[in-house]
């Protein structure tokens, strides 16, 4: 054989440099001529073996490096190398060598199955060409009108797997896709699948309307519940006199009507009436019954009990509410207030420019913006669509008015300074009478009561005696002493028939 190729020895350093999911690369040493025996290489084969499949490529004689390709992901491969000249050359030992992890193929979705009104289970298959190690998936599910939801799941190491997808509504449909990754990356998706939870009782009816269509008669309209929660298969209306539901009259509405005529009614009198949906779960939420009348009367009576409590420009008015039955009809209650012209009024004003009507379905109401300085005439009325009655006149008065928080805190400043003028004025008479006290002293001398006086130095001053007195034991007649007394000493001494406190003591 070596005769006849010429070659002596396989090329030696057969190894693997490169490797992808799909493709091998090798390299070796290139046979020197001694092993040749002078012949050129034409090409080197490289060949790879897995499960009776050959892969195989040719490069030139002159190079040392090739790649084989059209490999399977994660796969094991045993390849060689071996010269050519004429006839094939001995071939390398073997490398074995694994293919690279490629993505997967996608999940298959086996079913969505519902497990109450809240939640369903999605099950699915592995991958058929894992193509490396799995490690997750990936469930991607929305529901009706909402956002795109991902949830993360280990690989759990068996061919089929599952998920309960839960917080769903009632008969809530999903959509769901599914993706696997491994190593190699993330597969396409799966199919989309769709389910929906079980159903469950349905919401409440809104009625939009009653009409009256004549003094017997009244049409009645409702839509869907906006919670349908199934699929709706009838309608159940009731209806009673209101308030006395153990009366109650039921009708059966087929599931695409939304209307139904109430007949053989009264008028003036109330009647409650409440719509209910079915579907395969059974009767759902009831409502609140909702009043209605075929025709509106006059009520029976006026308002009761009319109570009226004025602050200022405030007034506050109550009074007992009137039942459907009394009303005869949905009661409007409307507060009048209109100047009194009476000779406590202060404010001659156009009766127009004053008068205050309030509405309300309220039993009690505060008006405001009242004329401090006018007294009111006040009624409360209750009416309906057919007329309405009037309660007793009241006169709402100033006088009896409690005051504002302006009026209160006005009166408490003039209050406080009020008391501050009066405390200065005390203390300015007190001032003043001390002065006069004091002046009125100083216009005399001294008072003294004893039987011996003492001496006193007399300032210069006009001093009229009396016709007679004793001075200094002498007993002078009365004339001016401006110039005889000026600063001696003059003592008084007890005359024994005059027994005064004065400073000098008239003769008998």
């Amino acid at each position: 054989m070596c005769l006849l190729t010429g070659i002596t020895q396989p090329p030696s350093n057969f190894r693997n440099t490169m490797t992808t999911s799909h493709s091998l690369t090798f390299q070796w040493d290139l046979l020197p001529e001694s092993q040749t025996n002078g012949m050129t290489v034409n090409s080197y084969i490289i060949t790879c073996q897995n499960n009776n499949q050959n892969f195989s490529t040719n490069v030139t004689g002159t190079s040392a490096v090739g790649t084989v390709t059209g490999l399977s992901p994660f796969t094991n491969y045993t390849c060689t190398v071996y010269a050519f000249v004429v006839f094939a050359g001995q071939t390398s030992d073997p490398a074995i060598v694994r293919t690279a992890e490629a993505a997967p193929s996608a999940p298959v979705i086996n079913s969505i199955v519902a497990i109450d009104s809240g939640s369903v289970r999605v099950e699915w298959n592995a991958p058929t060409d894992l193509n490396g190690v799995l490690i997750s998936y990936t469930i991607a599910y929305s529901i009706e009108d909402g956002d795109m939801l991902i949830v993360n799941i280990p690989y759990n190491r068996q061919p089929t797997q599952s998920y309960d997808i839960t917080g769903l509504d009632p008969y809530q449909p999903v959509s769901v896709s599914i993706t696997a990754t491994n190593g190699g990356g993330t597969s396409n998706s799966s199919s989309e699948v769709k389910g929906r939870s079980l159903e469950a009782a349905p919401g409440v009816v809104e009625i939009t309307g009653i009409a009256g269509t004549s003094d017997n008669t009244a049409f009645v309209f409702w839509t869907t519940p906006s919670q349908p929660n199934g699929v709706i298969t009838g309608y159940q209306l009731v209806y009673s006199l209101y308030g006395n539901a153990n009366n109650s009259i039921n009708h059966a509405v087929a599931s695409d009507d939304n209307s139904f005529v109430i007949t053989n009614l009264s008028v003036g009198v109330p009647y409650g009436v409440t719509v209910i949906a079915f579907n395969s779960e059974g009767r759902g939420l009831v409502n609140k019954p909702q009043a209605f009348f075929s025709r509106e009367l006059v009520p029976t009576k006026s308002p009761e009990n009319v109570l009226f409590n004025r602050s200022g420009t405030y007034v506050s008015v109550s009074w007992d509410a009137l039942t459907l039955t009394e009303a005869r009809g949905f009661p409007v209650y409307t507060v009048t207030l209109m100047p009194s012209f009476s000779i406590d009024s202060r404010n001659k004003r156009q009766l127009t420019d004053d008068t205050i009507v309030v509405n309300t379905t309220e039993s009690s109401v505060v008006v405001g913006n009242l004329n401090i300085q006018l007294d009111y005439i006040a009624t409360v009325s209750v009416g309906t669509t057919a007329g309405q009655v009037v309660s007793d006149t009241r006169t709402v008065s100033v006088t009896t008015s409690e005051p504002s928080c302006e009026d209160t805190n006005n009166s408490v400043v003039f209050i406080i300074l009020f008391s501050i003028s009066l405390v200065i004025n005390t203390l300015l008479i007190v001032v003043i009478i001390c002065l006069v006290v004091r002046l009125k002293k100083a216009s005399y001398s001294p008072n003294v009561t004893g039987h011996i006086y003492d001496a006193v130095e007399l300032q210069p001053m006009k001093i009229q005696t009396p016709p007679s007195a004793v001075v200094g034991g002498a007993k002078i007649p009365g004339r001016h002493l401006d110039n005889q007394v000026k600063s001696d000493t003059i003592k008084l001494q007890e005359n024994p028939a005059y027994h005064s406190t004065a400073d000098y003591h008239q003769s008998s």
